[in-house]
């Protein structure tokens, strides 16, 4: 599937392969990171639930679910989360988007 993003380029959006231990082990150090450090949260990660790869002119966006157990005071809830990490084609990765799903 393709969608246009303006002149001179296109974005491509494909599902993303859960079979590839290499990148989603990758996604999910970046995420649990980003949860320790920037969100200053207890959470560990239980899973994927699915993903999808947007494909533009500067890079790569993963846009995929997991479900993590985070604390919550003295209890562990297991949560849904929406994740985006953005990886250019030249540069360091970083997550632009994080949100829990009800």
């Amino acid at each position: 599937m393709s969608v246009g993003m303006g002149i001179g380029g296109s974005l491509q959006i494909v599902p993303m392969d859960l079979s590839d231990n290499t990148l989603c082990d990758l996604l999910v150090q970046h995420v649990m990171k980003h949860c320790q450090t920037v969100l200053q949260i207890d959470a560990t990660y239980e899973g994927f639930i699915d993903g999808s790869i947007e494909i533009g002119m500067n890079g790569k966006t993963y846009s995929f679910k997991l479900k993590l157990k985070i604390k919550v005071g003295d209890a562990y809830v297991i949560k849904p989360v929406l994740v985006k990490i953005f990886f250019p084609f030249i540069g360091l990765p970083s997550i632009v988007s994080f949100e829990y799903l009800e």
